[in-house]
């Protein structure tokens, strides 16, 4: 695997208004933790089920209210939550 075959997320603060101007503003780090729950989550599918890889994968912005993000950020904390639960009979589950 190589590096350009794995997406990239950037935690950059996003300032309301045009993203790409340096403005006055409060910063808000939530697209960019949306951006992450949503990538983690596709990063599992993939490990899954590895089907349409590319080289280029596009960045598309979401909110942190989106249903992809909710659904991926319920999914991981499911997961977490089920590893935690079971950590005594089975150590090896929340450490991978």
């Amino acid at each position: 695997m190589t590096t350009s075959s794995v997406p990239s997320v950037h935690l950059r603060p996003v300032r309301p208004g045009n993203p790409d101007r340096a403005g006055a503003g409060r910063r808000t780090y939530w697209p960019a933790i949306a951006g992450v729950a949503y990538l983690l989550a596709w990063t599992v599918g993939l490990a899954v089920w590895p089907a349409n890889l590319a080289v280029f994968y596009p960045y598309v912005r979401r909110t942190l209210f989106a249903p992809e993000v909710l659904a991926s950020a319920a999914v991981l904390v499911a997961v977490t939550a089920l590893a935690l639960w079971c950590w005594r009979r089975r150590p090896y589950l929340p450490v991978g």
